[in-house]
């Protein structure tokens, strides 16, 4: 247990700026520091960060706390966890009323440094001559490279790293859970054997996974970790770690598809590239990147599938808000193969002709039909206006609707009045069910913002409130509530409450007539 003085002692000498500013780059406006919310998409940053109050605000999604709250939300820490990062980052000494057994986590990133460390030192050993001749042959015999990777190589034996565990005294079964071990009836065997092996860490540092490439004809010719507490395939960038330096420097991240190709990217200066683990892109993915940047470019292969990759991810920039170009690489197979015959001068050439995601993929929708007929056109415009709706920027939208009309040679009217018959088809789908559109708002609301909305929503639906007890309604009830929604005060014996009826798909106000129940908190949306 941590003693509560050594809590107190830590929110006073934490530097709130610092800590945030480990996620996400901050600038200074005034007395307070801000940046890109991490916890929700937006374009203009509303993240505020109060070095002398100690607390962070969003005034977009309302997330707020201090930099033990901010830590647990990012990294996904309990509270114990958080509080012991901070404290030893910022020199608190924390002895603990008992001993405390290491955190079911903590023990997996050991497990998971202490065979990174086996698999450095493996490469160095005789026995990975021909995992050191591969790397060689494809022009990554650079030792600082590969040193600042960690890049590793698991030996073709069955319980090398079994035995290395067990002889350091860590637990093979937890190993398993890590996702380093597997096990048979006989008893665990290795999961990465005759691999050169890629290290994959968090942004802090921490390895949460690896990846291995085999060296002969064995397969999968790629394998990876699989899901653990840890490691999540599709949510993890690898490169991240080596590249936010870079990515806030340069303002822009290429993301590239595979640990070679990231690698040959890092060796010839582009150090602002990450790359996907053998996934499609995803949300998660742009999310992990919004804290550094709001520019992505894809560098995806030049086969169909790396361009049918680059158009499928078009619906999650749309849906982050994030812009997104695409980097063409002409005939060249991958970005490796395209350096190695073209050099780091034609990639950088490369890189300012990228093209907008959105660009390209309107001119390959428009490559499937007949833009000369009729029902050409309209199938163009149907499939176009799926990406121009979502669009959030007006003079955007508006640039894309001009290019859409003037590929099916159709007045730009016609999509403008297009876009208003389908947003007006979605608004009365909405209207289909009553009380829809204000239970999505209620439903994507957190915290104060919550407590305010059914503060207000009871305040301006109850007669009682508008009585001379209540002269400045507003106001009162809004501090007052607040107060008893925190605890500070006992919960009142009326208390007004608003309830979804499900039947009727509406929301109606009731009070409750006896006393709540011990412990209720007042003022809160019963769904």
């Amino acid at each position: 247990m941590i003693p509560k003085e050594k809590i107190d002692e830590l929110r006073e000498r934490v530097s709130i700026v610092q800590v945030v500013s480990d996620y996400l780059p901050l600038k200074k406006k005034g007395a307070n520091y801000f940046g890109l919310c991490p916890f929700h998409s937006e374009k203009t940053p509303s993240f505020s960060v109060n070095e002398s109050k100690k607390i962070f605000y969003c005034f977009g999604c309302h997330e707020t706390g201090s930099a033990i709250t901010f830590v647990m939300k990012k990294d996904g820490v309990e509270f114990p966890e958080a509080v012991r990062t901070l404290a030893s980052r910022f020199g608190v000494v924390i002895k603990e009323e008992r001993p405390r057994a290491a955190g079911y986590k903590d023990s997996l990133y050991n497990l998971n440094g202490v065979a990174r460390d086996f698999f450095a030192r493996e490469l160095k050993t005789t026995s990975a001559a021909l995992a050191r001749g591969y790397l060689k042959k494809r022009g990554f015999d650079d030792w600082p490279l590969l040193k600042s990777f960690s890049i590793g190589f698991a030996p073709d034996g069955w319980d090398g790293l079994v035995r290395h565990l067990k002889k350091r005294g860590l637990s093979v079964e937890l190993a398993e859970k890590a996702g380093l071990v597997a096990k048979k009836s006989k008893g665990y065997y290795d999961r990465f054997r005759s691999r050169i092996i890629f290290p994959i860490m968090d942004i802090k540092g921490r390895v949460i996974g690896f990846g291995g490439r085999s060296l002969g004809a064995s397969e999968p010719k790629y394998l990876n970790t699989p899901e653990t507490a840890l490691f999540k395939k599709g949510e993890t960038l690898f490169g991240l770690h080596q590249a936010r330096e870079s990515l806030k420097e340069t303002g822009y991240a290429i993301i590239v598809e595979g640990y070679f190709d990231l690698m040959a990217m890092h060796r010839h200066g582009f150090t602002n590239t990450v790359a996907t683990l053998g996934t499609a892109m995803t949300a998660a993915h742009l999310r992990s990147l919004k804290g550094y940047t709001n520019s992505v470019y894809a560098l995806f292969d030049a086969d169909d599938a790396g361009r049918k990759a680059s158009l499928r991810s078009l619906e999650f920039f749309l849906d982050e808000d994030m812009r997104c170009g695409i980097i063409s690489l002409g005939t060249a197979k991958d970005p490796d193969e395209f350096l190695s015959s073209n050099g780091p001068g034609a990639m950088r050439e490369a890189v300012k002709g990228v093209e907008p995601l959105l660009k390209f993929y309107l001119d390959e929708v428009g490559k499937g039909f007949d833009l000369k007929s009729p029902e050409g056109k309209a199938r163009y415009l149907e499939e176009a206006l799926a990406c121009i709706m979502k669009i959030k920027n007006v003079a955007e939208r508006d640039h894309y609707a001009g290019y859409v009309a003037a590929a099916a040679q159709i007045p730009v009217s016609s999509v403008y009045e297009a876009v208003k018959k389908k947003s007006a088809g979605r608004k009365r789908a909405d209207g289909g069910v009553r009380g829809a559109g204000i239970f999505r708002g209620l439903a994507a609301l957190k915290g104060s913002a919550l407590a305010e909305f059914t503060i207000l929503k009871v305040w301006s639906t109850t007669p009682d409130f508008t009585t001379r007890t209540w002269r400045r309604p507003s106001r009162r009830l809004r501090t007052r509530a607040l107060k008893r929604l925190e605890g500070r005060y006992a919960p009142a014996s009326q208390a007004a409450v608003l309830t979804y009826q499900r039947s009727q798909r509406i929301f109606r106000v009731k009070k409750l007539q006896a006393a709540p129940r011990p412990g209720y908190s007042g003022m809160m949306p019963v769904l």
